[in-house]
């Protein structure tokens, strides 16, 4: 397996071994996790909204494939990102509008949802303090 970023010393700490972004970019193919080539498991996984919005003109992938990436990986190892605001494309706040509604009619919860799309991120980023200090506040 290629590896696309070394991981950083906090991450190796918890356990993981590499960080990917945009698996389907970094094999130069359409990433079929169902294959079993790739192990995810230990692994944070980027995936950029844009390729799994209906409206988004870099849509490449469907709700499925978004499922099965998902799925690949485990919503523990899931970051969902944004990659929109582009001409032509909608706002990042808007997409990811969009993303909450899609991975709702997916069936994950909203505890799945805020992991992938807040929590996952803060711990690849070192930022978990923050994260919970802010939510501590609302």
């Amino acid at each position: 397996m290629r590896r696309a970023h070394e991981c950083p010393d906090r991450l190796r700490a918890s356990g993981a071994e590499l960080v990917q972004v945009e698996v389907s970019d970094l094999y130069g193919e359409k990433f079929n996790p169902v294959a079993g080539r790739h192990d995810f498991t230990r692994a944070a996984v980027e995936h950029s909204l844009a390729f799994f919005l209906e409206g988004s003109k870099f849509k490449t992938c469907s709700a499925a494939d978004l499922r099965r990436h998902i799925e690949a990986a485990g919503v523990e190892n899931t970051i969902l990102c944004s990659d929109l605001g582009q001409v032509g494309v909608f706002s990042p706040i808007e997409g990811f509008r969009r993303a909450v509604e899609l991975c709702l009619e997916l069936g994950y919860t909203d505890a799945d949802i805020h992991k992938m799309v807040s929590t996952n991120a803060a711990r690849v980023l070192g930022l978990e303090t923050l994260v919970a200090a802010g939510a501590a506040r609302t």
